[in-house]
């Protein structure tokens, strides 16, 4: 058993570090994409790449580390008090710092209808809905559940109107997912399911061609056109809604843990991933600071493009890291900027 444990830890360490890695690789590509093409981003296929399934990624890995702790661990409300301190203070601080920077005084819909740094508040939430749900015991199942249909009621009331309400209902699946399927019973089943993730990888690059951002409208008319129907559009705009946020999403996880395996089996790539799985170590600094780097260079001092592109992405990562290194020294005042 303890071997077994110690095996799991490891798998944990590196494979779920490279995840984090990427995922938030992608979250800065992304962001990038939108500052070099402010109006015409969601048409381009690397911005549309990384939108499809970063952030559900993020969510998955976030479920997937609780369930490496024990159930006793989890019913203690020190957890879910460590969970608050980690993400939500950072998350009140900057989300402040960054309303300041931007002009911005209506603090309260920046913090809980239209928040900055989403995610952080919706992954506290996450975790607040699997602690609430491991104290009901055996009806922990139903509990989820009900919590999540709410959730999703909610977001058919309000829809865009609260940010916060509908990243519950788009990915609290993903993480709640994460977290059964690497629950540690007597043994792990997760070898016998990476068995199958090619199956992603074929079938994500496929799936992008019919994923469309933000852009239900134009894929409801297209449908229409091609079917010859005038109604029906809500059930189109729901199986749309369904394909973009779900599917297509889980087939870019799958893709992704699928890459992430393959590339493990070439000693050649050890370095390189190693820093990678590090790099994964430090995702909470470059989410919350990278959109800092807008303040300290544009897109707009290159003439190409491309090594623009280059160079902001560089920027975004490089600077989050190196005030890592700083407050490295500081780590009371980490704590509580980033919860690390």
């Amino acid at each position: 058993m303890d071997k077994q444990l110690k095996e799991v830890s490891s798998y944990r360490n590196q494979t779920i570090d490279i995840l984090k890695a990427a995922a938030i690789f992608l979250v800065v590509v992304g962001h990038v994409m939108v500052s070099l093409y402010p109006d015409n981003y969601n048409e381009k296929l690397i911005f549309k790449i990384c939108y499809s399934f970063h952030m559900p990624l993020f969510i998955f890995i976030g479920g997937v580390l609780t369930a490496f702790k024990s159930n006793e661990k989890l019913l203690q409300v020190k957890w879910i008090f460590n969970c608050f301190k980690r993400l939500i203070i950072p998350y009140i601080i900057w989300t402040i710092i960054y309303c300041l920077l931007n002009q911005r005084h209506d603090f309260i819909n920046a913090l809980f209808l239209d928040p900055i740094l989403w995610y952080l508040i919706n992954l506290f939430i996450c975790h607040l809905i699997l602690f609430i749900s491991e104290h009901t015991r055996k009806f922990k199942v139903v509990t989820a559940v009900v919590i999540y249909i709410l959730f999703f009621i909610l977001y058919g009331v309000f829809r865009d109107n609260n940010l916060v309400i509908k990243n519950v209902a788009m990915f609290f699946p993903f993480y709640i997912f994460g977290h059964i399927l690497f629950r540690i019973k007597e043994k792990t089943w997760v070898k016998q399911l990476k068995k199958y993730l090619w199956i992603g990888a074929l079938l994500y690059p496929i799936s992008m061609i019919f994923y469309t951002y933000k852009q239900y409208d134009m894929v409801i008319a297209k449908i229409q056109g091609i079917l010859g129907i005038t109604s029906f559009g809500g059930l189109i705009h729901i199986a749309a809604l369904f394909y973009n946020h779900f599917v297509v999403a889980t087939l870019g996880i799958m893709f992704i843990w699928f890459l992430t395996e393959f590339l493990l089996n070439f000693k050649v790539l050890k370095n390189s991933l190693a820093a990678a799985a590090h790099l994964g170590k430090y995702t909470m600094f470059i989410y919350v600071l990278e959109s800092l780097t807008s303040y300290i260079v544009s897109g707009d001092f290159m003439n190409n493009i491309f090594l623009s592109g280059i160079v902001l992405i560089l920027v975004r990562m490089i600077f989050p890291l190196l005030i890592a290194y700083v407050f490295s020294f500081v780590p009371k005042l980490r704590l509580i900027l980033f919860g690390q």
